[in-house]
């Protein structure tokens, strides 16, 4: 093998290394440094989608919000994004999980919740018609735990526990009633 050869190997090697880190999805790692996911495009003119793509390593509860300016001003015109769409999948396919909806006037808010996602791999797409207006946002993970405000829901003895005191409570302003009447 001449060193040609070698030079060539090892900057194949290198380029085949350099696209599969690229290709990598980021891995969202819910309650830890790696929560959260940055969304954003500049702004321009024209039609778009936009894919993130992500990894969740356990259970989670995603939060997505994007911001971005809709208005008309005299100067640059109408400024915003017509039919702008969020939604969140599976990256295999399969049902649509969330779609964002739109909050707000001149500063517009698109967000959804999406509770408990499974560990695996997810895809927000994010389409519109851009107008000069572009758009920033989050998608954050949080545990499955901390996502649902759990409901506890009181136990029979609870219940009977309560109904007796109130039960002994009517009686007993019954039996007062009563008593004062009589004197």
């Amino acid at each position: 093998m001449t060193l040609k050869h070698l030079i060539a190997c090892v900057g194949a090697t290198a380029a085949l290394m350099l696209s599969s880190l690229a290709a990598a999805i980021p891995v969202l790692s819910p309650g830890g440094p790696n929560d959260s996911l940055v969304l954003t495009r500049a702004f321009g003119s024209g039609a778009f989608t936009d894919h993130y793509d992500f990894h969740l390593e356990s259970p989670a509860a995603a939060v997505y919000n994007t911001i971005r300016f809709e208005f008309d001003d005299p100067f640059f015109g109408n400024v915003g994004i017509s039919g702008f769409a969020a939604q969140l999948s599976a990256l295999a396919g399969g049902p649509i999980l969330a779609i964002g909806f739109d909050s707000g006037a001149f500063m517009v808010s698109n967000d959804f919740f999406a509770g408990m996602l499974g560990a695996g791999d997810y895809r927000l797409t994010i389409s519109g018609i851009d107008n000069e207006s572009g758009y920033d946002g989050l998608l954050r993970v949080v545990p499955a735990e901390m996502s649902s405000a759990r409901q506890s829901v009181p136990e029979p003895a609870s219940l009977a526990l309560l109904a007796t005191a109130v039960l002994s409570l009517m009686l007993a302003r019954r039996r007062r009633v009563a008593l004062h009447i009589d004197r």
